[in-house]
């Protein structure tokens, strides 16, 4: 065994004069455990809230997003299907017509955005999944239906009935193109449509949009031919880019094409900035725990300092002495890393395993825990750093002082 080693070990475990070192190496190897179980915890709870919140605002929006460049709307008949299917990796797609329209239930009026869509836009958001009361039908042998969103029919305050053929019905106040408002003309078309389900993804989508056939959406706005935009789902395990250059290199200057993490890049980037933030806070919460092992070190290397000077008449070197003061810090901080690392990932296997914490009282939703190895790595690399540097500086220092 290396000696300088040896005699840290012995150092940090034996019983010193002052009971007071002890504690304080004690104190040292509390504060480090703690400050690395918080960063395992925080990290992998932002692990958890990342992956609810991207999931909660990116299942409504498509992998890929096909929109023109020009104006709001463009002729679906603009782009070949044919070749747009056979492009690697695409699973299917949907046209959509997407505009915003008034709500009227009763005495109740509300702004909304109406998504006419294909049924399988249907398959490829979950709509079904997404349905807490009703059903996910936009279309029956009657004609069409609309799946709203549980925000918006709570404004509007209705419901949809639980009994077999009956339905709630809203009417749809939809702006006809180059119409204005005068006395003599009506710049809305106005529909009675029956309700089928309402659904609920966020806030967001669930105060904002309500859902029907493509085809309907077209005859109440006058749209023909046009769309709004085209959603793709791709096939499991495709990279999104590599389909969004395809696409730009099939469909040309005209459109634009973006992923769904361009769509909510906003959302995305604010998880990880929130992430890094808290980290860094986190590390200057970590410096200040390693104050009581500086404070340790110190206090032992003037009790020790006229063993050392023995050791050094014996023919020890000074680098042996930093080397073992230099151990000493690192048992102490290593000491602390492991307990606190296994204690935080103790936590969060409990969490996990039990719920015992909620996001919130009403929906009784357990916190969620996500573990990725690369914040191991982050968390033993900013701790170990760090554990470095307040062991040598301390030494070096003490060395030069008492030493020379």
């Amino acid at each position: 065994m290396n000696t300088s080693f040896y005699i840290a070990k012995r150092y940090l475990f034996s019983k010193k004069s002052r009971n007071v070192i002890n504690l304080i190496s004690s104190i040292s190897v509390f504060g480090i455990a703690i400050s690395t179980a918080a960063m395992v915890i925080v990290m992998s709870a932002f692990n958890g809230i990342e992956d609810m919140v991207v999931s909660l605002y990116s299942e409504f929006e498509p992998d890929i997003k096909i929109s023109s460049k020009q104006g709001k709307t463009f002729d679906r008949n603009q782009i070949n299907y044919e070749e747009l299917e056979s492009i690697n990796g695409i699973q299917n797609y949907s046209r959509v017509i997407e505009e915003i329209t008034i709500l009227k239930h009763e005495d109740k009026w509300i702004n909304s955005t109406m998504l006419g869509v294909e049924d399988v836009f249907i398959e490829f958001t979950n709509l079904s999944d997404k349905v807490i009361t009703g059903s996910a039908t936009i279309e029956d042998e009657y004609g069409a239906m609309a799946v709203i969103g549980a925000g918006l029919l709570q404004k509007l305050e209705g419901f949809i009935p639980e009994e077999p053929n009956e339905f709630e019905s809203v009417h749809i106040y939809a702006p006809l193109r180059d119409k204005k408002a005068s006395m003599s003309s009506k710049p809305f078309a106005i529909k009675r449509i029956q309700l089928s389900g309402r659904f609920t993804y966020n806030k967001d989508v669930d105060f904002k949009y309500f859902i029907v056939p493509i085809q309907y959406a077209s005859e109440i706005l006058d749209y023909k031919n046009d769309i709004s935009w085209i959603g793709i789902d791709l096939k499991e395990g495709i990279e999104a880019e590599t389909v969004r250059d395809e696409l730009k290199s099939f469909l040309g200057p005209d459109f634009t094409v973006k992923t769904r993490y361009e769509l909510n890049e906003l959302i995305y980037k604010t998880s990880q900035t929130e992430r890094w933030i808290t980290l860094l806070v986190l590390g200057f919460i970590f410096i200040l725990a390693t104050f009581n092992m500086i404070a340790s070190l110190s206090m032992l290397f003037l009790e020790k300092i006229n063993d050392l000077k023995t050791i050094e008449s014996f023919g020890g070197s000074k680098k042996m002495i930093q080397r073992i003061f230099l151990s000493e810090g690192l048992l102490i901080n290593g000491l602390g890393v492991v307990i606190g690392v296994i204690l935080g990932y103790v936590i969060c296997l409990l969490q996990m395993q039990f719920e015992f914490v909620s996001l919130d009282e009403t929906s009784k939703e357990p916190f969620p825990i996500k573990f990725l190895i690369r914040d191991g790595f982050i968390i033993m690399f900013i701790v170990g750093l760090i554990g470095f540097l307040s062991s040598y500086l301390p030494v070096k220092y003490l060395m030069k002082k008492y030493l020379n």
